[in-house]
Order: C-alpha cells, then sequence, then structure tokens
C-alpha cells in the first residue's frame, strides 16, 4: 500500500504544470514631479504630483510607451498613456538633459539677463512670491537630474534663454505637459 500511495504521489508530482505567472513588463522611471511643500499647505506629507514611466516590452505594442501617472494627497487619481509612445520618448532623449547645479545655473542666468537688459536700457526682474516648492527628477540615457526648489519652472521659463542647460530642462518638461495635455484634450 506504502509503494502505491508512493508512486502515486510521485507521478503526481513529476507530471505538475507550473504556475503560470502572467508576463509583468519592466517598467523604468522617466521623470518624477512633485509638489512637497505649499506657501498656504505647508509640507506636503503624501504623494502630490505626476510619475512619467517608460513600459518596455509590453506584449501587444508597437514599442515603448510612456505611461503617466497623477498623485494626489498620496491617492492615485489618474493613470494615462498613448499606447506606443517611442516617439515622445525618443524627443525627451535627444534633448541630452544631464546633471547641473540648478542654483548656479540659476544665478549664471540671472546675472546674463540682467546684463543684456541692462545694455538696452532696461532692467530684469523675475521670480514668484508665493507658490510651491517641487522635486523634479528625470532619469535619461544621458544622465539623472533632480532638484527641489521652490517655483523651479518659474525660472526655467525666464531664464531658458540665457542657458543651455535650463533651455533643456524647459524642453523636456514642456514635452512630459504637452504628452499629457494631449491626453486630457484627446488628440
Amino acid at each position: 500500500m506504502r509503494v502505491l500511495f508512493l508512486a502515486v504521489w510521485l507521478a503526481g508530482c513529476a507530471s505538475a504544470q507550473p504556475v503560470a505567472t502572467a508576463s509583468v513588463p519592466a517598467k523604468t522611471l522617466l521623470a518624477s514631479i512633485m509638489v512637497t511643500e505649499s506657501a498656504f499647505k505647508g509640507p506636503i506629507r503624501r504623494k502630490t504630483g505626476f510619475e512619467f514611466h517608460v513600459i518596455h516590452e509590453s506584449p501587444g505594442a508597437g514599442g515603448l510607451i510612456l505611461e503617466g501617472q497623477e498623485f494626489r494627497d498620496g491617492k492615485l487619481i489618474d493613470t494615462f498613456d498613448f499606447g506606443s509612445s517611442s516617439t515622445e520618448i525618443a524627443a525627451i532623449e535627444k534633448v541630452g538633459l544631464t546633471t547641473f547645479d540648478f542654483n548656479r545655473e540659476v544665478a549664471d542666468a540671472t546675472e546674463r539677463a540682467q546684463k543684456q537688459a541692462q545694455e538696452r536700457g532696461e532692467v530684469f526682474m523675475h521670480g514668484v512670491r508665493d507658490g510651491a516648492e517641487w522635486e523634479i527628477v528625470i532619469i535619461t540615457t544621458s544622465g539623472r537630474f533632480s532638484l527641489r526648489a521652490w517655483n523651479p519652472v518659474a525660472e526655467v521659463d525666464s531664464l531658458a534663454p540665457y542657458s543651455e542647460n535650463l533651455a533643456k530642462l524647459k524642453t523636456v518638461i514642456d514635452l512630459l505637459v504637452h504628452y499629457y495635455g494631449r491626453y486630457r484634450m484627446g488628440f
């Protein structure tokens, strides 16, 4: 009897089928743009902002997929993608954004902008009195850019004409905003 039980048990083990697991596509962070503090609310304790991921090897996709997520107060509010988005990913990669000292770049660009304005008999002013502190992380094949600053996009927008690094950062941010805007508008 023991031999029969052992034979049946071993036969069951030998013919057991492996458990099928769903293939989960590889996903890497491309960009994270999060609010970390508000002039009116103080520190933001829960994830609030946007993340963009590159999805690799997605079944049925014709290339890489750019997927985004919007978070508010720690809750996932929206997930968005247009299917195969390799053109947007390629455009971001083509910019060639690399790590740089944001504060130093802002100071140098401000000096150049003020000098050029003074030569024209004008005054160059930029900045915001309130707003939010943002953490921006962008990871491409050119490197990882990371910054935490108050109202950085206002600085980037006004100083991009005076700095190649700030111009590249502006271009990447604009491409991400354009991607999300097209999704929200439906075209």
